[in-house]
């Protein structure tokens, strides 16, 4: 089904409560061959933040959902890859084998690394390496403002990885992986219920990943998790998981592709390069390590009603020495320079979510009510500094690239330079009569965040405003599965902190607030699923002046129509597309170059499409192909020099096949994956970044259901 559409058969946004899904009748039944965790439409639920759980064609928002099935089935290891059928994301910087692996776009807007993520709905740190794929059930995207339903985010949407939950039949698999070059994964899954009427669940997860990448680069991965739970009684379930990962990776790809924009005076990025053929220095690796635990209890406690109360915290330990490339102009010429890289990141998690229903009248009321408490922490240290500057970095070329040696410097003097703490309290309530409902919530945030620049110093930003962020919309469902909806929402999201590109680095702007306008048709049938949303969202513009200064700029405002259909014209095949038509441009500025002028980021057409067949005649074998478009899309807009510089538009097609069958009464799974058939290259859109597409590589896996 269409990635985008497939949340109508399997659980949304998972909310913090998330040991509250292990009861539900959805985790009742498992398919031993595919270890798919099967959903019924009629149960499916979304769980968004403080607006709770309920049906997603009950959501006013735009979802999309990619399982663990579809991940297997597509041998998708790396962010881009999860969502490659939908349209409306793209990667920000990097690959799966840098810093920033996690960094996503959703229609033209980045996602913000320290507060766009989640593990199972709490908070954590996005900036490292990309959580273990194959330990999750399954991985989503609520797209848009969503400052009511999570507080500080910025307003490109959230991302939560769910991972695999204990289930209710005994559980366990083995899988064993070869991806180009020549990287060796593997990967065991155990689940099932132990003690007295089975009152203990549990799930764990052991993952490794080694050998030489597609980007020259050697990675070295390890990954558990467990997940446990407690029916303490038929009403009051406890919870418990932790997950830990040490990535590390020998000469990862360079943490930012960025444009020198006073000497790149050309319109167009330069040619696309393979990835296998570059060169960073000898010195640079990535070693992340993560830790995550969280607990809670939730309870039923009066017919329609029950409360959970969730606590999570998490920690990321990261070294990453590592490149930045500046390219300078079309030809490829670039400055590399290095950076240290040394991070402890830090969050902890607690809230309390109460939600029921009551009826007055014949209106019913899906009321949700909560608080959360949230602290976020950034530690680096005095020598995390560049150490050349881009005068006197050694210069390159893409083409023809050569690898500079430099001397790491010792750990300097530690010293938080981020803290921010949230306490917030929000209510919603849902009334419904006949086929109209109305949605009204509001979240207080009493929001507290400095910033420093160094140890000893005084915060160069210390901001504290209590904020309100509100959620409205209105839904009519004409017949069933389909539902008609408009909503408004808002985001408030960490302010700017200029780069190194800039002659005002190291500068901090205080909090952003953006506003978003939705209208949207959700359909379930049979033989086909659709959705289609047009979408305005107004955010605050920022961008270099005459000067050289990154400045704000009045604002960036995006329209368009974010899209996706599935079709079943036959027992077995689908066909699916999506598109997303986006408008972005600046407004209300000062600044008379960039007036009217269509926003860095803003691709004005993409696409994803292709089909996916089950062969009746031969039982158990199936086809993928998927192929994904990008048009033209500026991504420097550079009033200093008055140059907009775009890339190239692009299509890479990726496909394979998976075969399952028995040895004696053991269902075994054979599957094999290409990546860019045809071995295009070609860049990755973004504001102010470049990613480099990924080459054409092989993924094998066989899989056994023991």
């Amino acid at each position: 089904m269409l990635t985008s559409l497939s949340a109508y058969s399997s659980p949304a946004i998972a909310q913090t409560a998330s040991a509250e899904a292990a009861t539900t009748d959805a985790q009742k039944t498992t398919n031993r061959e595919n270890d798919d965790i099967v959903v019924t439409a009629a149960r499916a639920m979304s769980a968004n933040g403080a607006l709770g759980s309920r049906p997603v064609l009950d959501t006013p928002y735009s979802i999309n959902i990619v399982s663990a099935k579809e991940i297997e089935d597509r041998q998708a290891f790396s962010m881009s890859q999860v969502f490659a059928k939908d349209a409306s994301i793209g990667l920000y910087t990097g690959s799966a084998y840098n810093a920033y692996s996690n960094r996503l776009t959703i229609r033209g807007l980045s996602l913000d690394l320290g507060n766009s993520y989640r593990l199972n709905g709490q908070p954590f740190y996005g900036w490292g390496s990309v959580l273990p794929i194959e330990d999750m059930q399954e991985i989503q995207v609520l797209k848009g403002a969503s400052g009511f339903m999570y507080g500080l985010v910025a307003p490109g949407g959230v991302i939560n990885f769910v991972t695999k939950k204990p289930t209710e039949t005994p559980l366990a698999s083995v899988d064993a992986g070869f991806r180009s070059d020549s990287v060796f994964t593997g990967h065991v899954d155990l689940g099932g219920r132990i003690g007295k009427n089975d009152m203990f669940g549990y799930r764990t997860n052991l993952s490794f990943e080694t050998g030489h990448t597609y980007t020259n680069s050697d990675v070295d991965r390890q990954a558990a998790t467990l997940a446990i739970d407690a029916k303490i009684s038929d009403s009051l379930l406890w919870s418990a998981e932790v997950l830990y990962q040490r990535f590390y990776i020998r000469r990862p790809v360079p943490t930012n592709f960025a444009i020198n924009t006073p000497t790149y005076l050309t319109t167009v990025v330069p040619e696309g390069i393979d990835s296998r053929n570059l060169q960073v220095s000898p010195q640079a690796f990535s070693d992340d390590h993560f830790f995550y635990g969280t607990t809670g209890l939730s309870w039923r406690f009066a017919p329609n009603w029950s409360a959970s109360l969730a606590a999570s915290a998490m920690r990321i330990n990261r070294v990453y020495p590592t490149d930045y490339f500046y390219i300078l102009n079309q030809a490829g010429d670039y400055k590399d320079r290095t950076f240290p890289g040394r991070y402890r990141l830090s969050y902890r998690h607690l809230q309390l979510l109460v939600n029921g229903t009551l009826n007055t009248g014949p209106v019913e009321h899906q009321i949700v009510l909560g608080g959360v408490i949230q602290q976020q922490q950034a530690y680096t240290d005095t020598n995390n500094v560049f150490t050349v500057s881009l005068a006197a970095a050694p210069l390159s070329n893409l083409y023809n690239p050569t690898a500079p040696n430099w001397t790491v410097p010792n750990e300097g003097a530690q010293y938080r330079y981020t803290y921010v703490l949230q306490k917030a309290a929000f209510i919603s309530d849902t009334l419904t009569w006949g086929k109209f409902s109305l949605l009204a919530g509001i979240r207080y945030n009493d929001y507290t965040t400095r910033q420093w620049n160094g140890p000893g110093q005084p915060p160069a930003l210390n901001y504290q405003k209590p904020v309100t962020t509100p959620s409205l919309a209105i839904m009519f469902k004409p017949i069933p599965g389909a539902t008609v909806y408009a909503s408004y929402a808002e985001a408030l999201e960490q302010g700017v902190v200029v780069n190194s590109l800039y002659n005002n680095y190291n500068q901090v702007y205080p909090p952003l607030k953006s506003k978003q306008y939705e209208a949207g048709v959700k359909v379930q049938r049979p033989l086909f699923d659709a959705t289609v949303a047009l979408f305005q969202m107004d955010r605050a513009a920022y961008v270099a002046d005459i000067a050289n200064n990154y400045v704000p700029a009045g604002l960036q405002r995006y329209r368009g129509i974010d899209s996706a259909f599935a079709l079943r014209p036959a027992s077995g095949l689908e066909l699916f597309t999506s598109f997303v038509l986006l408008d972005g441009v600046y407004k209300n500025t000062d600044i008379a170059y960039l007036r009217g002028r269509r926003a860095a980021g803003a691709t004005p057409f993409s696409a994803a499409f292709g089909a996916s067949y089950d062969v009746a005649a031969v039982p158990g074998l199936t086809f993928n192909l998927l192929g994904k478009y990008y048009a033209k899309t500026p991504v420097y807009v550079t009033a200093a020099t008055q140059v907009t510089i775009s890339t190239r538009d692009s299509t890479v097609f990726s496909g394979g096949l998976g075969y399952k069958t028995k040895v004696g009464t053991t269902p075994i799974t054979f599957r094999a994956q290409m990546e860019n058939i045809f071995n295009v290259k070609y860049w990755l859109p973004a504001a102010n970044a470049l990613s480099i597409g990924v080459p054409r590589m092989v993924s094998l896996n066989v899989k056994v259901d023991l």
